[in-house]
């Protein structure tokens, strides 16, 4: 159900459910149940950017694809008909197909993330042994620098790790 009409052939004043209204009738009205057979799904992107904005969907069919959402860092897994993936339903999977036949009037979907996983490693530069090991870490995640293991050249004392061109090798600064 989508609503009330003050008349069975949907031709006069419509009331969704819960608004309020001043009784100012001059008789007695029979408020008719109003349902629709298509639905407009909305999508809160939740800080993503792109994608498609809303579409409308027969009840019980399957939606149509859309396109997604991108935010950066992180990898789009799905829309979901609550603000977290947990204990939500998922309508749509991270390439745009709907995977749940539509059982909702109006609604909206919410878009949910996965933080990207990169390496990186460490490397002694124009120093020399062994360097620290790398490892896997995940966009916006909290990165501690390892100790120093390498041997500096003569002249040298090690000072910090930089970032070389290739964004992923810790070398001695």
């Amino acid at each position: 159900q989508v609503g009330w009409n003050t008349s069975a052939d949907d031709k006069e004043l419509e009331y969704k459910p819960g608004e309020t209204i001043t009784y100012n009738f001059l008789s007695n009205k029979t408020f008719t149940a109003k349902y629709a057979t298509a639905y407009t799904i909305t999508f809160d992107k939740q800080g993503g950017t792109g994608g498609t904005d809303s579409v409308t969907v027969e009840h019980n069919a399957y939606p149509p694809d859309i396109e997604v959402p991108t935010m950066l860092g992180y990898d789009f897994i799905g829309y979901y008909d609550g603000p977290t993936a947990i204990e939500s339903r998922e309508y749509y999977e991270a390439d745009g197909k709907a995977i749940s036949v539509w059982d909702k009037a109006d609604a909206t979907l919410y878009a949910a993330y996965l933080p990207k996983s990169y390496n990186y490693l460490y490397n002694c530069g124009k120093g020399s042994g062994t360097a620290p090991e790398g490892g896997t870490i995940s966009y916006d995640e909290a990165l501690t620098f390892a100790d120093n293991t390498c041997i500096a050249p003569n002249g040298y004392v090690f000072d910090k790790w930089a970032v070389s061109n290739s964004d992923d090798l810790l070398s001695p600064d």
